[in-house]
């Protein structure tokens, strides 16, 4: 016998058994993007794609990590996303062209080489390609728009040994390694320099002005 003022809840399974039939389906779809986790995944080096890629912070994030060679299954250890997270994102890098399914090699190829600068701003200018011209002026790769840099006032080049920077307001060929961390002065701006996870070899933090 119901207890006193319990109430009958009319409870329909139907839609229950639905969703969850949907979501169980959606789990399957989604792990067979990715069914083998070690799959190495790299950076893929299309210059022509240059500016006309919108990408989130995720996706830069991962982008950074997967350099010139991650698996699936270090991502997800890296990053700390589930599959259901990861793999979708990964799939729009792919679609997009900005990473393929590769083989792992032990020292990654200068096209696969990925960077980044941060001003101390906030702005983050991700280096996918083999070289950007820094300036104020609004058609250089890099716009940054303060007074105290010229309008073209470096170069960073993408060589087999790493990123390098040139100072192009100096009369002398002046071309520096960059390595992760690095922090780099142009006028009153200040940009930190970050390489990919893989090809890191320090983690100490040095000055460089241009």
């Amino acid at each position: 016998m119901p207890a006193k003022g319990a109430k009958d809840i009319d409870l329909e399974l139907g839609p229950l058994i639905e969703e969850g039939a949907r979501r169980a389906e959606e789990a399957r779809r989604i792990a067979q993007l990715y069914p083998d986790v070690s799959l190495v995944l790299r950076v893929v080096d299309d210059p022509s794609m240059q500016g006309k890629v919108s990408l989130g912070p995720e996706e830069l994030r991962i982008l950074f990590r997967t350099g010139g060679g991650r698996s699936v299954e270090q991502l997800c250890s890296d990053l700390g996303y589930r599959p259901a997270e990861l793999f979708p994102l990964l799939q729009n890098l792919e679609t997009k062209g900005l990473i393929a399914r590769g083989q792992s090699t032990s020292q990654p190829a200068a096209s696969s080489l990925v960077g980044s600068l941060t001003q101390d701003s906030g702005a983050v200018f991700p280096l996918l390609d083999d070289e950007y011209v820094i300036g104020r002026d609004a058609s250089n790769s890099i716009s940054i728009p303060d007074n105290s840099i010229s309008s073209r006032h470096a170069r960073i080049i993408r060589g087999s040994d790493g990123f390098f920077i040139e100072d192009l307001l100096s009369r002398n060929t002046d071309r520096r390694l960059l390595t992760n961390n690095d922090l780099v002065r142009l006028g009153k701006v200040i940009l930190t320099f970050n390489l990919a996870i893989d090809a890191v070899v320090g983690d100490e933090t040095a000055g460089v002005r241009a």
